[in-house]
């Protein structure tokens, strides 16, 4: 099975941004894990996969 849209854009964000991209996300974990989610697939957006 192939790789859900949340982590194609996880591993564009790393390429982009690198550990500061994951901070982000891990940063927002417990106070808005859906917005962390939406950034993933954002980035999975915009890479061109949509």
């Amino acid at each position: 099975m192939g790789q859900t849209r949340y982590e194609t854009g996880t591993e564009q964000l790393k390429m982009i941004d690198g550990i500061g991209g994951e901070n982000v996300i891990r940063s927002l974990e417990n106070v808005a894990p859906d917005l962390g989610k939406y950034i993933g697939i954002f980035y999975d957006y915009h890479s061109g996969n949509a």
